[in-house]
C-alpha cells in the first residue's frame, strides 16, 4: 500500500487533460490499495473545501476566487501540515505550476520523494501568459520555480515522447512515458437520439461538418481554422466545442470572413456529453502550435471520426500521417482546407484512417496507463 500526496493547482468538477487522467488513474489504483490525498486551489466558493471523488480525498484551500491559484503554495503548505501526521510515500506534482511549487515545498520539508508529471506541451511564449504575457516576468518570478520542481524531481513522468526529451534536457530524474488515456467505451457508444438532437439545434442536418473540441486559447489556433474555411466548399460547417479568452476575437474574425452562417460557437458542453458532439461531425480539426499530447484526437480516434491535425509536439505520437489521420502545418490555412475536403472526397482514405485510429485508440485505455502509472511509483 502507498500513500500518495497529489498537488495540483485545480481538479474536478473542473475538467481538464490532467484533471481527468489523475481522476482515472486514481480510481483504478485505489481498487489495489493506494490512498490519495490530493490539495488544490478552490478557485469557486461553490466547491466544498473537502469531498471525496472517486478514490481521492480532495483538499481545497482558498477563498473560492481566481487568485487561489497564486496563494496555493502557502495555504497549501497550512493544509499540508494538518495531515503531516498520516506521512506519505509520494509527492505528486502535476505539471510546472503553482502546485508543483507547492510540491516541490512539502518534499523539502518532508523529504519525501517528489514525482513530477509533465502534462503541458507550450513553449516559453506561450507560458509567459502566466505573468502577464511577459516573458521576462515569466523568466525572473516563474521559471526558477520550474527550475527547483525539475530539480527536486526524484523521477518524472511525460505524456509523450516530445515532452520526455524536454524533461531530460532540464533535469537528471529517470524519465517514463506515461501518456494520457481515453474512456474507449464512453466516445464509442453514443446516445443518437442526443447526437440527432444537437444536429437539428444547431442546423447541421444533411450539411457536412467539421467540429473541433479545443479551448479557445492562442496555442489551440482556431483562428487558422477558421481563416481555412474561407477555401472549404460552402456546404461544409465548422463546430467548436469549448470557450477561452479568444472567443471574442474568433466571432469578429468569423464576421471580417463573412462566415456567420457556417462557423457555430457552441461553448461550455457538459464534459458526459462530449461525445455526441464529437458524433455530431463528419471530421474532426485541431491545428495546434503546441500540444503536449492531444487527448481530444484520441477521443475522436475512439469516436471513429477521422482527423486533421499539426506535426507538434506530442500529436505525432498518435496522430501518423495518411495512417492515422492527416498532418498540416498549422501555419498554412490552404493545406488545412485542402485536408478537410480530401477526407470528405476519399471515402476509400477516409475508412482506412478510422480503422488504423481505432485501433491505436484501443492501446491508450485507462486499464493500461494505471499500470504504467503504478510502475513509476514502484520505482520511487
Amino acid at each position: 500500500m502507498k500513500k500518495v500526496l497529489i498537488c495540483a493547482t485545480d481538479y474536478l468538477p473542473h475538467v481538464g487533460g490532467a484533471e481527468l487522467a489523475v481522476s482515472e488513474i486514481a480510481k483504478r489504483l485505489a481498487s489495489q490499495g493506494y490512498i490519495f490525498d490530493l490539495i488544490t486551489a478552490r478557485l469557486d466558493t461553490k466547491l466544498p473545501r473537502y469531498e471525496y471523488i472517486d478514490g481521492v480525498h480532495v483538499f481545497r484551500v482558498g477563498f473560492g476566487f481566481w487568485f487561489d491559484k497564486f496563494l496555493l503554495p502557502c495555504l497549501g503548505l497550512m493544509r499540508y501540515v494538518s495531515l503531516s501526521r498520516r506521512p506519505y510515500d509520494v509527492v505528486w506534482s502535476l505539471m510546472a505550476s503553482q502546485g508543483s511549487v507547492l510540491a516541490s515545498c512539502i518534499s523539502i520539508i518532508s523529504k519525501t520523494p517528489l514525482l513530477l508529471t509533465l502534462q503541458e506541451g507550450d513553449e516559453e511564449e506561450h507560458l509567459a501568459r502566466y505573468a502577464l504575457g511577459s516573458r521576462l516576468l515569466y523568466r525572473l518570478f516563474i521559471r526558477p520555480w520550474h527550475a527547483l520542481v525539475f530539480k527536486r524531481a526524484k523521477r518524472i513522468t511525460a505524456i509523450s515522447e516530445h515532452l520526455k526529451v524536454r524533461a531530460e534536457q532540464r533535469s537528471r530524474a529517470p524519465v517514463d512515458i506515461v501518456p494520457n488515456g481515453v474512456n474507449l467505451t464512453h466516445f464509442s457508444q453514443v446516445d443518437d437520439q442526443l447526437v440527432e438532437r444537437i444536429k437539428q439545434t444547431y442546423n447541421l442536418v444533411g450539411k457536412k461538418v467539421v467540429v473541433s473540441v479545443s479551448r479557445l486559447v492562442k496555442k489551440n489556433n482556431i483562428a487558422m481554422l477558421v481563416r481555412a474555411f474561407t477555401h472549404v466548399l460552402e456546404d461544409t460547417m465548422l463546430f467548436v466545442v469549448g470557450e477561452g479568452d479568444q472567443k471574442k476575437s474568433l466571432e469578429l474574425l468569423v464576421g471580417a470572413r463573412t462566415l456567420s452562417h457556417r462557423v457555430v460557437f457552441v461553448g461550455s458542453v457538459d464534459p458526459k456529453e462530449v461525445p455526441a458532439y464529437v458524433h455530431a461531425g463528419d471530421v474532426f480539426a485541431r491545428v495546434s502550435l503546441s500540444e503536449g499530447f492531444g487527448s481530444a484526437f484520441l477521443e475522436a480516434f475512439a469516436a471513429g471520426v477521422p482527423v486533421v491535425a499539426s506535426p507538434v509536439g506530442g500529436i505525432v505520437d498518435i496522430v501518423k500521417d495518411g495512417e492515422t489521420g492527416l498532418l498540416v502545418s498549422p501555419d498554412d490555412e490552404h493545406a488545412i482546407a485542402q485536408a478537410i475536403e480530401r477526407l470528405f472526397a476519399d471515402e476509400h482514405l477516409r475508412q482506412t484512417l478510422i480503422d488504423n485510429s481505432k485501433v491505436m485508440a484501443q492501446k491508450y485505455s485507462w486499464d493500461t496507463v494505471a499500470d504504467l502509472m503504478r510502475q513509476s511509483f514502484d520505482q520511487m
